[in-house]
């Protein structure tokens, strides 16, 4: 039956309740000029997910919004989707930075201690330093002697350690590099008054710890080194000129060494290993980088980027991304393998996707295999089957209405047509019977009848008279 145009368009009076009843929430940009004008704010109904913290809802179509149906999203891949022609990639990221402040719980907690400071380094952003070292101490250990402290944020719904950065508590300030999501602890941190100050670290005291014959120091972002070595408090202080260890905090290379990379002379306390050759410190930090994967130092020419399974970037060397990663079949992009998507079989073969482009992705109603939105097709007048992909459209489970065009279940079809069509060709069949086909009164049969209960029979007759 064809539906009423109440029953049509009651999905957008669904819709618009939720808002005022609040269990929706609003996207932080309902009044800009470009989102009020676009038409999107009474077809897609964005709102906070209330399933996932941190993506947003919408609803994609009508025939989804007959059917409750919303899909869950980053905030920055809808605007992108929908209004990359209007923004650019900086305003999106505007966006998607103050939707994540409002909607999204993060706290800010600093380490002191040798194990808080070692937890947040193994378990937080990944970097050199991050992971294990098969040392008996973590070399960020040392940082726990009671000047510095590693400040760091927690994602409330998760737990998860998102970033951090080293800092001196007493001073606030906090050393110029961060790991993570730099923006949010920045953030965090100037409301606390933190500055940015390299040259104030220092003086600081840090633990003076030996193993192997080796003093245990971690890559660190200043130019300072261990000095003013105290053997009663088992401390010493970063200075400059003082002494670094080697690779993973043990001195490994000789005095009197060439830099590979521009043959200047360096130390034993200042060589940087790129590529197993001995370059300086200066060298290391402009043109090599620490892989994310192997925590081994290449050259900056064998940088490739991998998305990791947070959706974040990581820093790998080749060898380790041709190895060891996956290859986006939509954007050619490096991702870690546990991230990436099959798609549908029967229709793209041995295809997969990372993890931002599978966000294009749905799932066919029929098969249910994953499969493009532009290579879905809607079905019409089905209580079950929003859209499905084009192996199953090719079946005979499914055909297309002669009259009208619609995609329709094959079960419910009426000849070649579908039910609504076909409803409507019944109807027209009987307003164009003219008054000389109808038959006429005189011909029909003569009935008699009889009434129960009559003083006598009763003979009533139509018909012929």
């Amino acid at each position: 039956m064809m539906q009423t145009q109440y029953e049509e368009h009651s999905w957008v009076l669904r819709e618009s309740s939720r808002f005022v009843e609040g269990s929706y929430k609003q996207v932080p940009w309902r009044n800009e000029p470009w989102w009020t004008e676009s038409g999107y704010a009474n077809l897609h109904f964005p709102h906070a997910s209330r399933i996932e913290p941190g993506k947003m809802a919408f609803t994609e179509s009508p025939l989804k919004g007959r059917h409750d149906t919303q899909l869950r999203i980053r905030p920055g891949r809808y605007l992108k989707r929908y209004f990359s022609d209007l923004l650019d990639d900086l305003t999106i990221r505007h966006w998607t930075e103050i939707y994540a402040e409002k909607f999204e719980s993060f706290e800010l907690l600093f380490a002191t201690t040798p194990d808080e400071i070692t937890r947040i380094y193994v378990d937080g952003p990944h970097s050199c330093m991050a992971g294990e070292r098969g040392l008996d101490t973590h070399p960020a250990a040392i940082y726990g002697a009671g000047d510095l402290a590693v400040a760091y944020l927690t994602n409330a719904a998760t737990g998860a350690i998102t970033a951090r950065a080293l800092c001196w508590p007493e001073k606030s300030i906090h050393c110029g590099r961060f790991y993570g999501d730099t923006h949010r602890l920045s953030v965090a941190l100037a409301k606390l008054d933190y500055t940015e100050d390299n040259d104030g670290f220092e003086g600081a005291r840090v633990l003076a710890i030996q193993e192997r014959d080796g003093w245990v120091f971690p890559y660190i972002d200043l130019a300072l080194g261990l000095a003013q070595h105290c053997e009663e408090t088992g401390t010493a202080r970063l200075l400059p000129g003082g002494i670094v260890g080697g690779r993973g905090g043990i001195p490994e290379a000789p005095q009197g060494h060439t830099c590979y990379h521009c043959d200047g002379n360096i130390f034993e306390d200042e060589i940087y290993i790129v590529d197993d050759e001995d370059w300086c410190e200066g060298c290391a930090e402009i043109y090599a980088f620490c892989c994310e994967n192997c925590d081994e130092r290449t050259h900056n020419d064998d940088l490739e980027e991998v998305l990791d399974v947070r959706g974040y970037t990581q820093n790998w060397c080749t060898y380790c991304a041709e190895n060891n990663a996956a290859i986006c079949e939509d954007c050619s992009r490096y991702a870690d393998p546990e991230t990436m998507t099959s798609m549908n079989p029967e229709v793209y073969g041995d295809h997969h996707l990372c993890q931002e482009c599978a966000e294009d992705a749905a799932r066919c109603d029929q098969c249910e295999e994953p499969t493009l939105y532009d290579d879905l097709y809607e079905v019409s007048q089905a209580q079950f089957i929003d859209s499905i992909c084009q192996y199953c459209k090719d079946s005979d489970e499914f055909l297309d209405c002669e009259n009208c065009g619609d995609l329709i279940i094959a079960e419910d079809a009426e000849g070649d047509l579908c039910p609504d069509c076909h409803e409507d060709a019944e109807e027209q069949e009987i307003a164009d019977i003219g008054p000389d086909e109808a038959p006429a009164l005189k011909d029909m049969p003569s009935f008699h009848i009889f009434i129960e209960g009559a003083m006598q029979p009763t003979l009533l007759e139509y018909g012929t008279n």
